[in-house]
């Protein structure tokens, strides 16, 4: 139950964080914060990758604008294209990944 109530607790202070963080960000801030965003969740879960990404007005494609991981993954995303223009590391990645086959 302390182990539960534990997690719980650490949860909350990310959102909490999080949240104090996006308040205070100037408009021009918003894109790298967003990425150190995203590292604290991946790490936070424990997850291999985080992404975020805005969908075309046709719902056709999706372009990930921040991606967080150690490598970039095939994604297939309801039969669209992927177009990865995302920071990773060091390095950029300019990837695009059609998804229909």
């Amino acid at each position: 139950m302390k182990k539960q109530e534990d997690e719980r607790l650490r949860f909350e202070q990310l959102i909490s964080d999080l949240s104090a963080k996006f308040v205070r960000v100037s408009s021009d801030g918003v894109g790298p914060e967003i990425r150190r965003a995203i590292t604290q969740i991946v790490r936070f879960f424990d997850f291999d990758r985080g992404e975020f990404g805005e969908f075309s007005e046709d719902n056709d494609s999706l372009l990930v604008v921040t991606y967080v991981g150690n490598k970039l993954f095939a994604v297939k995303w309801r039969n669209m294209k992927v177009h990865f223009a995302a920071t990773e590391g060091t390095h950029s990645v300019v990837q695009t990944i059609a998804s229909g086959s």
